[in-house]
């Protein structure tokens, strides 16, 4: 047998999708205090969008695809790992398809 490699790995790479996605139309945006939550009546829920999920709120007013918004997102934020923005947005979007918004 071999010895283990200690070489580092790689951290493994988020391929955000490029299907587009657009706002749920049953949903709306309230501003309570500066802070910014969506109102889903078919689901009868309230969700908090904390800065980043804000941001990807407003890229949604057009169709917007998870690669673009991570995109904008790197574009926006140089200071910070690109890889954790990717992981965040996807994250984000899976959410979001989860909960109907």
């Amino acid at each position: 047998t071999e010895p283990p490699d200690d070489t580092p790995r790689r951290p493994r790479r988020v391929r955000p999708s490029t299907r587009r996605y657009t706002r749920a139309r049953t949903v709306l945006l309230h501003e309570v205090d500066g802070e910014l939550f969506l109102a889903s009546a078919r689901e009868q829920s309230i969700f908090h969008l904390n800065p980043v999920g804000a941001g990807l709120w407003q890229l949604l007013e057009e169709p917007t695809s998870a690669a673009e918004a991570v995109e904008i997102m790197q574009d926006a934020f140089p200071e910070a790992d690109p890889r954790e923005i990717a992981q965040d947005i996807t994250a984000l979007f899976r959410d979001m398809r989860a909960n109907r918004l």
